[in-house]
């Protein structure tokens, strides 16, 4: 396999309840925290954040991070830590009253997730790549899956060229010119995806984060097109 890009990149988080009125990660100091066994880089992150901030919590091991996930649910820890979206995830699906939660983010890991494919297929990684790419740029540039048809009659030649205006633009990934047009038109930016499927449109409400663009303060960008 050959990664082709990283489209999300997760930090690690910490589950707490709002009753117990824990807003920052200095409060979490002799809390329990319900967490796998086995050094897990959640544990990582749970010793970055007693050191940052000179405080100690009590661990409590467990053999998967299910059975972490339902001591906590089920009272036994103050606290429960695993991935930042997957912590969201559970929140969504497993907590009785998902409202009752909140996520606090613990550690300084970004964890890198991406597309693969096939190693070999080169024509798939050239168009998955771009594709990608494509989601990113129309972010940047305002173009959505609502106005992307008044950008192509209204936009530069940049814009134009990338939707499609310009014969032969397809060509070198073997695909229609409007390629890129069809793939905002269908499912939208990378914003409308996240916002969609993760964030403040779906039941996990997961921050952006690190996913936002470099201008915005995260690590994302659209390679040129040249």
């Amino acid at each position: 396999m050959r990664f082709v890009w990283i489209t999300l990149y997760d930090t690690d988080g910490v589950l707490v309840r709002k009753s117990d009125n824990i807003t920052d990660a200095k409060q979490l100091d002799g809390k329990t925290v319900c967490l796998q066994s086995g050094g897990s880089l959640t544990e990582k992150a749970i010793e970055e954040t007693e050191e940052e901030y000179g405080i100690t919590m009590k661990k409590v091991y467990y053999d998967s991070t299910i059975q972490a996930r339902d001591a906590f649910f089920g009272g036994r820890c103050d606290t429960y830590v695993t991935d930042g979206t997957a912590a969201a995830g559970q929140r969504a699906s497993v907590a009785k009253n998902p409202d009752d939660y909140d996520i606090i983010k613990a550690g300084h890991g970004a964890e890198p997730n991406g597309v693969a494919v096939a190693r070999g297929d080169d024509q798939l990684f050239d168009v998955v790549r771009w594709t990608v790419n494509a989601l990113f740029w129309a972010e940047f540039n305002g173009i959505t899956s609502q106005n992307i048809d008044e950008k192509l009659a209204s936009g530069g030649p940049d814009i134009k060229r990338v939707l499609g205006g310009e014969a032969g633009f397809g060509k070198p990934l073997g695909l229609d010119d409007k390629w890129a047009y069809n793939v905002i038109k269908q499912v939208g930016n990378y914003a409308e995806i996240w916002d969609r499927n993760l964030g403040k449109d779906s039941p996990l409400k997961v921050d952006r984060g690190l996913n936002k663009l470099w201008k915005d303060g995260g690590l994302n960008y659209p390679y040129p097109w040249e």
